[in-house]
């Protein structure tokens, strides 16, 4: 199977953050930012404390500091020891108003292939930290996309654009306690000058979209550390993000106001590294890092025939760390062994049985037919593409020629299968005809879900002949799910856009599961990195396929909510 054919898709391609899909580097990006922004300007004012609620409350109002400074501090940015970019935390007064932001630029390279990623947000509040508007700019190798949000007494409305395409919806203000960037930013220094062991703040970040961000900071020890050519005080701390699955990072910070001077984080086998610099340093030349290779998983053991449909057998085990719990279903059977690894069984023939009642549930369907940012089902050349590719099927078909037809109409319509992408939308992989996996993917369940057949995506593994290494590995891949009718009743199938002739089979191994909606990606994107670059595979064993009866009720899984 030729690489460009079947593309494994890399760490950088599979998890990047933007509003609906996070892939990795943009996980530790949007995390960064996180906890740089709260820590920018320099005069500390009176603050009072966050306190949890579980009543909807606009940002809990502060007084404002006695006399605003506006601040700049440059990093560079460190990816696997390499210079990889840099980052401009700000702080400025606009209109009376107090404007935070965080530019990032990034560059990694995947084989032969450099990605370039960058990210700029503004969050905008008044001088008592009530919330005016957010803003981010994201672009991942392809067009920009703009997301900005409003505060109102309705909400927040936030309008994405990418390219000629917008969309605006109005999302709840966050529930509970929460304080802007800058108000924030005056609690920790508050915290600091008291003395206080733990710092915790609840804040809105506009990486992260409308999630409040609860970060926990644990201070360790007071010490030195080297800043812009000098040796000056630092508190040490580390640092929990709860959006991100409890990612840790440990930093050196200014002991007065909290600004970052180092800060270190590990994401799965990538380790990224910010320091405080000059800008000339900041901007000096990249040493962009190469990530595809270092994502590949090579297997004990063979597979023959890899694209034929047998029911194959696999342990998996996490070098480091614990296994986190995998998607089971009739195609995917998981043993749980120990804590750090699991039995997994591909079964092809098997049958993906929903509950009966799904398909007439409006409201457990809606996150599998909505549109979103990553897939604009409702997009006009999306639903084109869609309705030109199965409009020749006679008015018989089935939910599942009409999925078959869309699987090998993407895969014959994306022409250019390259590494060059950091994930597009279907929106943008419509108009370029341009990817690798996670483009087949998002074009597949949006066009899909504007055919009427509710979709997902899988991100997971599958095998392949990778021509660097000169054998069989695993790679990081991405594949949809749709939910047809059959007369037996609903069932879940896999279709993988990337292959020519076959839809699915026993080398695709789940990982972790997706609507991609708005609110959706990052949680499940980040189950994902603790593994990446540090997952082991054992071939156990492989049978014929026996396709079986469909059961009256799915097995226990994670497939029961969609």
């Amino acid at each position: 199977m030729n690489l460009r054919t079947l593309l494994a898709c890399p760490v950088a391609s599979l998890v990047f953050p933007r509003p609906g899909a996070r892939p990795l580097l943009s996980i530790i990006a949007v995390a960064l930012g996180a906890l740089a922004q709260p820590t920018l300007a320099r005069e500390p004012g009176p603050i009072q404390p966050s306190t949890p609620s579980s009543t909807p409350m606009a940002a809990m109002p502060a007084a404002a500091p006695a006399a605003f400074e506006p601040s700049e501090h440059w990093y560079v940015l460190e990816l696997l020891g390499q210079r990889a970019g840099h980052a401009r935390a700000w702080s400025i007064l606009r209109d009376g108003n107090i404007v935070t932001g965080m530019d990032m630029n990034m560059e990694v390279k995947r084989g032969r292939d450099s990605v370039k990623i960058s990210m700029n947000t503004e969050f905008v509040e008044t001088p008592d930290g009530t919330p005016v508007s957010t803003r981010k700019v994201m672009n991942t190798g392809t067009s920009e996309q703009v997301e900005e949000g409003r505060f109102t007494a309705e909400g927040i409305t936030i309008t994405n654009t990418q390219g000629k395409v917008t969309r605006t919806r109005t999302a709840p203000r966050p529930e509970g306690e929460w304080l802007t960037p800058d108000a924030a930013r005056r609690q920790i220094a508050d915290a600091l000058r008291r003395g206080d062991q733990t710092i915790n703040t609840r804040t809105l970040d506009p990486s992260s979209g409308t999630k409040v961000l609860t970060i926990s900071r644990k201070i360790l020890e007071r010490t030195t550390a080297e800043a812009l050519g000098r040796t000056v005080p630092a508190v040490k701390w580390e640092s929990v993000v709860d959006t991100f699955g409890g990612l840790k990072a440990v930093e050196l910070v200014a002991p007065d106001t909290g600004v970052p001077i180092r800060t270190e984080m590990n994401m799965g086998f990538l380790k990224m590294t910010m320091i405080q610099a000059d800008r000339d340093l900041a901007r000096s030349r990249l040493s962009p890092p190469e990530l595809l290779n270092s994502t590949l998983v090579i297997p004990t053991g063979k597979i023959d025939d890899p694209r034929t449909p047998k029911r194959r057998t696999y342990v998996l085990r996490a070098k480091e760390g614990d296994l986190p719990d995998l998607p089971s279903s009739p195609t995917q059977q998981v043993q749980r062994l120990d804590a750090t690894s699991a039995r997994v069984t591909v079964d092809p023939g098997a049958v993906d049985a929903a509950p009966a009642e799904l398909l007439a549930d409006p409201a457990s369907l809606a996150p599998l037919l909505d549109s979103s940012v990553s897939l604009r089902a409702d997009d006009p050349e999306v639903a084109a593409f869609a309705a030109d590719a199965i409009k020749r099927l006679p008015p018989e078909a089935t939910d599942e020629d009409k999925a078959e037809r869309l699987r090998r109409r993407v895969h014959s319509f994306i022409e250019n299968k390259d590494f060059s992408v950091g994930f597009a939308t279907a929106s943008e992989t419509v108009r370029t005809r341009t990817g690798d996996c996670t483009e087949h993917a998002v074009l597949l369940a949006a066009a899909l879900r504007s055919a009427k057949i509710p979709a997902r995506v899988v991100s997971g593994l599958v095998y392949l002949y990778f021509p660097d290494a000169k054998r069989e590995v695993f790679g990081f891949h991405m594949w949809a799910q749709a939910l047809v009718r059959t007369p037996e009743g609903p069932r879940w199938i896999h279709l993988d856009a990337t292959l020519p002739d076959t839809a699915y089979d026993g080398t695709h191994i789940a990982l972790s599961l997706s609507n991609l909606n708005d609110d959706d990606t990052q949680n499940f994107l980040v189950t994902l990195a603790p593994i990446i670059g540090r997952l082991a595979i054992e071939i156990e064993e492989t049978a014929a396929a026996e396709p079986a009866e469909p059961a009256a009720t799915p097995a226990p899984s994670q497939d029961r909510a969609p």
